[in-house]
This record gives structure tokens, C-alpha cells and sequence, in this order.
């Protein structure tokens, strides 16, 4: 996949979507494949066009996590058949207007012959552009168009906001749903204070990726993928209150695995299920007859929807 940023010029016809895909949820995927799909059907590029910060978070001026890392954002799009990524800015936009936006950068700058978006897209300078005016824009400049109608759960459309107030709420399982895939992330494991080794629970730590929402704090039932394999755990997202943390962690027990220890590799984590909040215990003996008990509520989760 190749990568463009700020100002550069593509000089082959493409197909765009448009959007800030902070999920690659089941909205965004409806959105990207009509681009993905007219690309393959006419010859051209598809392209995603988006920023490289929340425009929310900049109009705001507040802090608008994503739900994956930018590393996995690329992944996915990848999957899906997008050749060209392309990130702007949004500070250095967002005095645009929404001609200029579809004329100018869209059609000129990035080649499109056709452009997707969501029905609540909004572009150009104070948000004034919408999914119809950019229909009726690029009609005029020979550019085709498509806007998607809402993607429906539950009789309610699908989208971003309301995947971070189920992730805050713990429920993971009706998050994952409206992703359409599991939310976690791929880190590397690094080096704990070893307490879960001397109790007989060794774990997997991994610092939780700074660009991403925080789920609820506490246990999990996880899917985690090592050397190959894929393993039943429990983690704690949290700040490990019983024993202390100068920083934000998940950690993970797998009940069913022994051997090599993966300091230093990368290892991709999906949690599945909310078992507990996170908290603080009177006692090292009590925190580990705790996590045992997660540890089979664990194995049950995943051995009645088969994810393990």
C-alpha cells in the first residue's frame, strides 16, 4: 500500500473513500468497499482519504481516542483492497470551502472519478458541506458519487461514539458486533515485576497503546495469538492497584499455556468478554485464588461460543 501526506499529487484516476475510519467498524467497511468495488469495476486506484488527527478532537479541542492503532488501521485497509492511503491534517483544511474541497483537492490533487461517504459526512470549511452536496458538487465536475445509508444494529446506526460508550460500559460482546471484529490490539511484551510468575500465574504484559480507547477497567476473557497459536486468556486492562503500575497495562494469565516466555515479541491480544471490574486486593493469595476463578470463567466464555 502506498502512503501519501500533505499536499502530495496522485496522478492516476481513483476511487475515494472518505471518512476518518477510526474503527474500520461495519459503517466505515459498507463505505470503503463501494470505493474498493468501483475501483476494481473501472480500472481505477481506490483510495482512502483521511486525517491524521480526530477533526472532533481538533474542533473540540479534546482528546478523541481511536479504536484501533494506526498500525492495524493500515492492516485492515490493506485486507480490504485499498492501494493508497492518503492522511491530510485537518487544521490545514478546515478553512476550505466545500467547492474548493471537491473541486480542487478531490478531483485535481487526489484524481477522483468517483468519491463514497457515510450519510453524515460533513466537509469544507464549518462542517457546511454534506453527502448531498457533495453529490450535487461533483455531478457538476463529472464525478460520480456515493452515500451509504446507515449501517442498522439494533434499530440504531452504527458508529463510533456509540462503540466507546459500550467499550466504557464493559460490553465488549455488542462492541466486537458493531466492529465487526474483536477489539485489542498487537504489542509487544515487556517486562513486569514478575509477581505472577513467583504465585504460579506467570503473565503477558503489554503497554496499552496510547491512541486507543480504554475500555472498562477490569478482567477479561481473551483470545490471545503467540508463536503461531491461539490461546484462552485473562487480562486485566488497569494499573494493577493490589501490587502498583506507573502506567496503564494488559495482563495477561493463559491458564492453558507453558513454556518460553515472549519478552520482546509481538503479540496480538482480542478481548471477548467482561468477567469483573478492575480492584484492589487485601492480599496476594486472595488476587491469585481471584484470577484462578477468572481463569475457568474464562474457559467457559470461550468454550460455549467456540472462539477457543
Amino acid at each position: 500500500m502506498r502512503v501519501y501526506q500533505t499536499s502530495e499529487r496522485i496522478s492516476e484516476a481513483t476511487a475515494v473513500a472518505l471518512g476518518f475510519f477510526d474503527g474500520i467498524h461495519r459503517g466505515h467497511r459498507a463505505v470503503i468497499a463501494s470505493a474498493v468495488d468501483y475501483a476494481k469495476k473501472h480500472g481505477v486506484t481506490p483510495v482512502v482519504f483521511t486525517f491524521f488527527e480526530s477533526p472532533k478532537a481538533v474542533l473540540t479541542d479534546s482528546s478523541t481516542h481511536k479504536l484501533l492503532t494506526d498500525w492495524e488501521r493500515l492492516q485492515r485497509l490493506k485486507e480490504m483492497g485499498v492501494e493508497v492511503l492518503y492522511l491530510e491534517h485537518f487544521s490545514a483544511m478546515r478553512t476550505m470551502s466545500a467547492e474548493s474541497f471537491a473541486k480542487d483537492f478531490l478531483h485535481k490533487r487526489l484524481g477522483a472519478v468517483f468519491a463514497s461517504c457515510g450519510f453524515n459526512y460533513r466537509f469544507g470549511a464549518g462542517g457546511k458541506g454534506t453527502a448531498e452536496s457533495l453529490r450535487d458538487i461533483c455531478g457538476r465536475i463529472g464525478m460520480e458519487t456515493k452515500c451509504l445509508e446507515p449501517i442498522m444494529h439494533d434499530e440504531k446506526p452504527i458508529s463510533s461514539t456509540r462503540i466507546r460508550l459500550l467499550l466504557s460500559d464493559g460490553n465488549i460482546e455488542e462492541a466486537n458486533l458493531l466492529l465487526g471484529h474483536s477489539y485489542g490490539f498487537c504489542g509487544q511484551v515487556i517486562h513486569g515485576n514478575k509477581i505472577g510468575r513467583t504465585l504460579g500465574i506467570p503473565t503477558l504484559n503489554q503497554e496499552f497503546p496510547e491512541e486507543m480507547f480504554v475500555p472498562k477497567l477490569g478482567a477479561y476473557a481473551s483470545v490471545v495469538t503467540l508463536g503461531g497459536q491461539t490461546y484462552c486468556g485473562v487480562t486485566n486492562i488497569g494499573w494493577k492497584p493490589t501490587v502498583g503500575s506507573d502506567r496503564l497495562l494488559a495482563e495477561t494469565w493463559l491458564p492453558d499455556y507453558s513454556g518460553a516466555d515472549f519478552y520482546g515479541s509481538l503479540v496480538d491480544l482480542r478481548l471477548e468478554a467482561f468477567i469483573r471490574p478492575e480492584r484492589k486486593f487485601e492480599s496476594l493469595a486472595a488476587m491469585k485464588e481471584e484470577i484462578l476463578r477468572n481463569g475457568d470463567e474464562a474457559r467457559r466464555l470461550m468454550n460455549s461460543t467456540k472462539i477457543c
